[in-house]
This record gives structure tokens, sequence and C-alpha cells, in this order.
């Protein structure tokens, strides 16, 4: 088994209407696209994406009115090169939003997830429930808040990108690496944050030992 990791630069698209688009550039060698959205509102939101034309399937969605939302989406085998993502929220978010666009290799394409879980807010970190986890996997959260959000603040997480705050929401993306049985992760945050974790399945084909995720600061930043 090959442990996945990030492969590229994390595309960060800012935005405060509740539809649009922008072309973002996916690594040729990406086998795995994740978008990771943060906002707020006072009703519950939908929302949808798509990139180069291609729907992504929810993970897990954090939408508590009372606190910002977070959410996981996938997509297997992304077109390469320049792509449009598009995005639709049911409307204007209150704050944010903010969409992390994540791409990673050595990826079970097939069957990527192997466990995700959500959390609140309580004494400014939020912590997500515990989900299941392998040593073959990588483990990826987002985080949002209202205030400055440190998604390398867990036990053995790494933070990968950071947005501060955009339209009084802020967001981050952390990682560590996967163990076998269930895991949980963590963000310090201001107060009423949420958090969405999951766990990305590595390739069964090709190398050994444990690809170890760097940390990536020189990400793009996207305005719409």
């Amino acid at each position: 088994m090959t442990v996945p990791s990030i492969t590229g630069s994390i595309a960060q698209v800012d935005s405060s209407s509740a539809s649009g688009s922008q072309s973002v550039t996916v690594p040729t060698d990406a086998e795995l696209a994740l978008v990771m959205p943060v906002w707020w509102h006072w009703t519950e939101l939908t929302f949808s994406c798509t990139l180069g034309g291609t729907s992504l399937t929810q993970v897990i969605w954090q939408n508590n009115t009372s606190h910002e939302g977070s959410g996981i989406f996938r997509l297997s085998n992304p077109s390469t090169g320049s792509q449009t993502f598009a995005w639709t929220l049911s409307d204007d978010p209150g704050t944010g939003a903010t969409y992390f666009i994540v791409f990673l290799k050595d990826v079970d394409t097939t069957d990527p997830i192997t466990g995700s879980a959500t959390g609140l807010e309580d004494t400014q970190t939020a912590t997500s429930g515990s989900f299941s986890s392998s040593t073959d996997d990588l483990c990826i959260c987002v985080g949002a808040s209202s205030t400055d959000v440190d998604a390398g603040s867990g036990s053995g997480q790494t933070e990968q990108a950071d947005n501060s705050v955009y339209n009084s929401c802020a967001g981050a993306v952390g990682t560590k690496a996967g163990v076998s049985g269930t895991t949980t992760m963590a963000c310090d945050m201001g107060y009423s944050g949420s958090i969405c974790a999951a766990s990305i399945k590595g390739s069964t084909g090709g190398g050994s030992g444990v690809a170890i995720p760097i940390a990536m600061r020189h990400y793009r930043n996207l305005r719409t």
C-alpha cells in the first residue's frame, strides 16, 4: 500500500456569492480532488459543486446554524490542467465562504474514504467524532470559525492551508498520518466553529513505506 499525499498547490476560492465559478489548476498526477467549504448562515444551506463539469460527492457536511459550517466533497480521477470549479449554495453566505480545493495522489480511487466525522467547537476547540482509519491512510480535516483557525493544533497534525479571515469567517486545513482503528482530529479556534474530518485510503499499487505529508504554505489565493 502507498499512503496518499497532497500534490500541487492547495487552491483557495473566496466568495460571498451563493454561486460562481473560478479556474483552478489540477496537477497531472492528481487522483482525488477534495473541496472543503467554510461559511456561516442563519438557516441551513444546501451545497453542490463541480470540477471540470463533473459533480463532487459529499463525504461529510456540518450545517449547524449556530456555528460556522464546514464540509468535505470528493471527486476521483479529476480532469487535469486548467479546470473550472463551480459552486452553488442555496443562499448567499452570511459569512465567508471560502472553498479549499485539495489534490491528492496515491489514492484508492474506487473507494477512497475509510471513515469520516464532524464536531462542533467547545471551549475554543472543535474536535471531530471518532472515525475509522488505517496506517495506510492520510487523515485530513477542515475547521471553520469566526476568528483564526489553527488546523495544526491537534495531536500529530500539520496545518496545510489557512485563509486567516474572509468576510468574517476563517478556515484552515490540516493533515496527519492514519492509525490502525479509530482516530479524531481537532482545530483550535474562536467560538461557534466546526470541524469535518476524513481518512483517505491509500492505493494498492507501487511503493512501500510511509509518505510523510509536508506542510504547504505556498497555496494560491483566488478571490472572486
